[in-house]
C-alpha cells in the first residue's frame, strides 16, 4: 500500500477518476471533502484514489464512518479498518454510531437518511465543503433497472447522479467493480465485505446476483456500459429540462414556506399531463428537499385531484405528507405534531385514485402499509387452478370494472360482499376472525371498485368481477411486503 503520490497518474483508474472530476465539476482547488467510508471495498478505493489525487487540487480530506448498530461484530472490525486505514494515510477519522434503530416505514431508507444526516453535521461542523461518495457504474446499473421495474419516470431512469445538491460527488459513478478490486489488489488495500449484499431476499441484490448476469448472457454483454450512458443522457436532459421550467414552477406556486406548499390549480391544470407531472415533481422536490418514496402513482393520483369536482378530496403521501384540493389550489401540508414519547402511533390513513383502465403493468407503493400493490395482465388460469387461489393475490374480470379504481385504508364500518356467500360482513369482523391487531388493520391496503371493496389485500375477496372460464385474459393484482434491510 506505500503508493508515492507523485506516481499517480501511472494507475489508469486514477487517471480515469481524474477525468470524471473534471467532466462534470465536482471539485475546486482548495476544497476540503469529506469521504463516507464504510470499510468496503468502493469506499477504500475511493478515499485512496482521492488521496492520490489530492495535490492536484490541494485538498483537504477527512473519512466519514457510521456504525449502523446491526452487526455490533462486524461493525468493530470495520470501524478498526477504516480508522487504521486513516492513520496511515495521515486524514482525520470522524466516526459515530446509531444507538437506538429506527422503526417505522423502511429500515434501509430509514438508515440511509441517518447516514446522509451524519455527513453533513460532520461536513458543517468540520468545515469540509464536498461530500464523496463511493457508488460506481455497477450499483448506478442496477439503480436504473430497479427504478425501470418499479415504473419510475426519466429521472429514475437518469440513476445516480454524479453530482447532487448540496456538495455530494460520486468520483467513482464511471467505474466498475472489477476494476475498483483490480485496484485495490494492486495497491495491497485490504476492505471488508458485507455478507448481506449476497443475500438475494432484497430486490437489489436479486438484480445484481440474478437478472443482470442473464441480461448480460442472453442479451448484450455491454450491459453495464448501456445502462451507465442511458442513465446519462436522462441525467443531462433531466438538468436541461428542469432549467427551462423553472418560470413556470414559479407561476404554479402559490405560497411555499415552512408550513405548507401551494399549487395554483388554474396555473396546473392548463398545462398538458406530462409538463403537470414534472412540476408537481419540481415543486415537491423544492419545498421538501427530496422525494422520498414519492413514485408514479403519487404523481397519477395528485394530477387526479386537478380536475372539476375534487374540492375536498385528499390524498395522504409518503413521508406523513398530505395533500387537499381546497377550491382553486393544491395544498401540501406535513405532519406538524410529533409523537410524545411513549404514546401510541396514531393509524396512518391513506387514498390512492388509480387510473382505471391505464398503462400497465402499474406499481403503487403504499409507505403507509409497508407494501406495494402490482397491478397486469395476465393469461387467465385453467378453472382447476382457481380452486386455491393465493390470498396475496386477486384475479378479475377487467370488462366488468365499471367504476374507477382506488386503494385505501380501513373506515370503521366498512363492509364487504365476500365472494362465495351471501350478504356482506364486516371488515372489522373479517379481522377479528383472521386474529388481525387493531393497530395493523389501518396497514392493510382495501382495493375499491367505485364505492365497493373488492379485495382485502392478503385476507378475502369479494364477488365482484369475477373470473369466467371463458376469458382469455384477466387483470391481476397482487401485494408485496417493502423488504427490509
Amino acid at each position: 500500500m506505500r503508493t508515492q503520490k507523485k506516481t499517480v497518474f501511472r494507475d489508469p483508474l486514477a487517471a480515469k477518476v481524474s477525468r470524471t472530476i473534471q467532466r462534470h465539476a465536482m471539485l475546486d482547488r482548495d476544497d476540503a471533502v469529506l469521504v463516507g467510508v464504510s470499510g468496503g471495498p468502493d469506499s477504500m478505493a475511493l478515499a485512496h484514489l482521492l488521496y492520490l489525487l489530492a495535490p492536484r487540487w490541494n485538498l483537504r480530506l477527512g473519512l466519514a464512518h457510521l456504525d449502523h448498530g446491526l452487526r455490533p461484530e462486524a461493525a468493530q472490525r470495520e470501524a478498526a479498518l477504516v480508522h487504521s486505514f486513516g492513520q496511515y494515510l495521515g486524514i482525520a477519522v470522524h466516526s459515530a454510531r446509531i444507538e437506538a434503530l429506527p422503526s417505522g416505514g423502511s429500515l434501509e431508507e430509514q438508515l440511509r437518511l441517518r447516514r446522509y444526516a451524519f455527513f453533513h453535521k460532520t461536513a458543517v461542523d468540520h468545515g469540509y465543503t464536498k461530500i464523496a461518495l463511493g457508488h460506481q457504474a455497477d450499483d448506478n446499473a442496477e439503480a436504473v433497472l430497479m427504478h425501470l421495474l418499479r415504473g419510475s419516470a426519466i429521472r429514475g431512469l437518469a440513476g445516480i447522479p454524479p453530482v447532487r445538491a448540496p456538495g455530494i460527488i460520486r468520483p467513482l459513478i464511471a467505474v466498475r467493480r472489477d476494476r475498483i478490486l483490480a485496484y485495490l489488489a494492486r495497491h495491497a488495500i485490504a476492505y471488508a465485505q458485507d455478507p448481506s449484499n449476497a443475500d438475494v431476499h432484497f430486490q437489489r441484490n436479486r438484480i445484481r446476483h440474478e437478472l443482470l448476469p442473464l441480461l448480460r448472457a442472453s442479451f448484450n454483454p455491454s450491459l453495464t456500459r448501456v445502462l451507465n450512458h442511458t442513465a446519462m443522457i436522462c441525467w443531462e436532459e433531466e438538468c436541461w429540462l428542469e432549467a427551462h421550467l423553472q418560470p413556470a414552477l414559479t407561476e404554479a406556486i402559490g405560497v411555499s414556506d415552512a408550513q405548507r406548499l401551494v399549487l395554483q390549480v388554474p396555473v396546473l391544470a392548463a398545462w398538458p399531463r406530462p409538463m403537470q407531472r414534472r412540476i408537481l415533481r419540481m415543486a415537491l422536490r423544492q419545498w421538501q428537499g427530496h422525494l422520498l418514496r414519492l413514485g408514479a402513482a403519487h404523481i397519477e393520483a395528485l394530477i387526479g385531484l386537478l380536475g372539476p369536482g375534487k374540492t375536498g378530496r385528499r390524498l395522504h403521501l409518503p413521508v406523513k405528507l398530505t395533500a387537499t384540493r381546497i377550491q382553486e389550489t393544491l395544498c401540501f401540508q406535513a405532519d406538524p405534531q410529533p409523537r410524545r414519547p411513549g404514546a401510541a402511533a396514531l393509524p396512518q390513513l391513506y387514498h390512492y385514485d388509480l387510473r382505471w383502465p391505464g398503462n400497465l403493468p402499474l406499481t403503487l407503493e403504499i409507505p403507509e402499509a409497508g407494501c406495494r400493490l402490482h397491478f397486469d395482465m395476465v393469461p387467465a388460469p385453467r378453472p382447476e387452478a382457481l380452486k386455491n387461489q393465493d390470498q396475496r393475490q386477486i384475479l378479475l374480470d377487467p370488462a366488468r370494472l365499471q367504476g374507477p379504481l382506488s386503494v385505501r385504508s380501513f373506515r370503521p364500518g366498512d363492509r364487504l360482499r365476500p365472494f362465495g356467500l351471501a350478504g356482506s360482513q364486516k371488515l372489522k369482523t373479517l379481522f377479528i376472525n383472521h386474529k388481525v391487531p387493531r393497530e395493523r388493520r389501518c396497514r392493510i391496503p382495501l382495493l375499491l371498485c367505485g364505492n365497493d371493496i373488492i379485495w382485502v389485500a392478503g385476507l378475502r375477496r369479494s364477488g365482484a368481477a369475477p373470473v369466467t372460464p371463458d376469458l382469455r385474459q384477466v387483470l391481476r393484482v397482487w401485494v408485496e411486503p417493502w423488504e427490509v434491510h
